[in-house]
């Protein structure tokens, strides 16, 4: 890992002020912890799996250095853990009912209930890193369900993180396959930030874009090493993911990380997906977004923007009132629907400022295409990387029917305020033409 840009990054960001990333790093979680936390006990949180990978180890090395343990809180193994909210108030009152630092021990969902636990608890906490699963470890906010709808709620990142990468090299490989999934994704969700960026809607933050986006195309060149478990492309992964936490942590903001690709992914994850018989993995899900998404950016880069037709696009906006109703028929679930109702009306505009916003985009369509073009990857190269690195990249891998895919153009856009490029292409009235030629081919 590149130490010296680590230290300098973490002079920028907002919590996380350690990590120890190396081989054999549990054997000095004692002093890393109390550099931290001084002689406060500390409670684990962790599942069957993540204890019995390196929970138990965290725990003797520990006591042995004289740290203060509570009993920890271990859930079961199978099925996978749901980052549900109930499970965020369990570890809230447990953490209230002692004067205890958490260490999350796990990776996505046992860091993400953590997290927000220990952020309404008032504590700070820490996390040992189990797979090079995802970015969260250091991000700011965690994702939980809320009555059936995902949704990033705000909380500060950890206070330190330690990853001991001979515990990541033996995770089985669908984690490290799922980090790549979810890593390969800061492809799209640069773009989108890039149009946003362009349309004067969310101005890029050089700091946070240049620490996931400087080094991504390194972190993500060798797929096939990925499901080689190759050390050295491992860490790298693992690198990149935690960077992109960082830069969310730097940006207090989800956006250097996540796009319409993580539109796509909550979307599925929230109306029930499923991988070989479990609860869908998010860098799975996110991995299928990515080609989703990067069918679109095909379709729009084919386009000469230049020649809009700004004035049929406005005549055809639609309502407000005309999108909630569609949102009521799309959504049953009423945790979801009103979540979404509350998103569109957040980023909804009227045709005054849809027809400022494509005369900005069709002017400068030349310099936005070059900046695209430069970024995307085609949805072609996206989906042969996915596969080297072990991940499924078909709808029907997961279960989505042809048709449930298809409609997930329309209805991803509703689900975050977020600008993205489904907001694009339904505003200049090209959805329906850009689904019809992905539904040629489907991924």
């Amino acid at each position: 890992m590149n130490s010296k840009r680590l230290a300098s990054i973490l002079t920028k960001t907002s919590t996380t002020k350690a990590l120890l990333i190396q081989q054999g790093a549990i054997s000095r979680i004692g002093p890393f912890y109390r550099d931290l936390f001084s002689d406060r006990p500390a409670k684990i949180i962790a599942d069957e799996n993540t204890m019995a990978a390196a929970g138990d180890r965290v725990q003797q090395e520990l006591i042995t250095d004289g740290v203060q343990l509570t009993e920890p809180h271990i859930f079961p193994g199978s099925p996978i853990l749901k980052p549900n909210i109930e499970y965020v108030d369990l570890i809230k009152e447990m953490l209230k009912r002692s004067n205890v630092t958490p260490i999350a021990v796990g990776s996505g969902t046992i860091n993400d209930l953590t997290k927000l636990a220990a952020a309404q608890a008032g504590r700070p906490y820490m996390v040992v890193a189990t797979a090079a699963s995802m970015d969260g470890y250091t991000s700011y906010g965690a994702s939980i369900m809320h009555a059936g709808a995902k949704i990033t709620d705000p909380c500060d990142a950890p206070k330190g993180v330690l990853a001991d990468l001979d515990v990541i090299s033996h995770a089985p490989g669908w984690l490290a396959a799922a980090g790549y999934g979810d890593l390969l994704g800061k492809v799209t969700a640069g773009a989108d930030w890039i149009l946003a960026d362009a349309l004067e809607i969310d101005p890029i933050l050089p700091d946070a874009w240049s620490i996931v986006q400087d080094d991504l195309h390194i972190w993500t060149e060798n797929p096939q090493g990925v499901m080689d478990r190759d050390h050295e492309v491992l860490t790298g992964l693992l690198e990149g993911l935690i960077f992109s936490g960082l830069a969310i942590q730097v940006a207090q903001s989800t956006r250097p990380a996540s796009g319409s690709e993580h539109l796509f992914s909550h979307l599925w994850q929230m109306t029930g997906v499923e991988y070989q018989g479990e609860r869908a993995p998010h860098g799975f899900t996110v991995g299928l977004g990515s080609i989703a998404s990067s069918t679109i950016y095909d379709e729009l880069l084919a386009q000469d923007l230049s020649d809009l037709d700004t004035e049929s696009c406005v005549q055809n906006w639609q309502s407000l009132d005309a999108l909630m109703e569609e949102i009521s028929e799309i959504f049953i679930e009423d945790g979801i629907q009103r979540r979404s109702e509350a998103q569109t009306r957040e980023k909804y505009i009227d045709t005054d400022e849809l027809r400022a916003r494509l005369v900005a985009l069709k002017n400068n369509w030349p310099e936005i295409h070059v900046r695209l073009a430069k970024q995307v990857l085609s949805a072609q190269d996206l989906k042969q990387k996915l596969r080297e690195a072990g991940c499924p990249t078909s709808p029907s891998d997961f279960g989505i029917a042809t048709d449930r895919f298809l409609k997930s153009y329309s209805h991803a856009r509703f689900i975050r305020s977020r600008y993205t490029i489904l907001d694009t292409i339904h505003e200049i009235g090209m959805g329906d033409k850009f689904v019809g030629q992905v539904a040629q081919n489907i991924p």
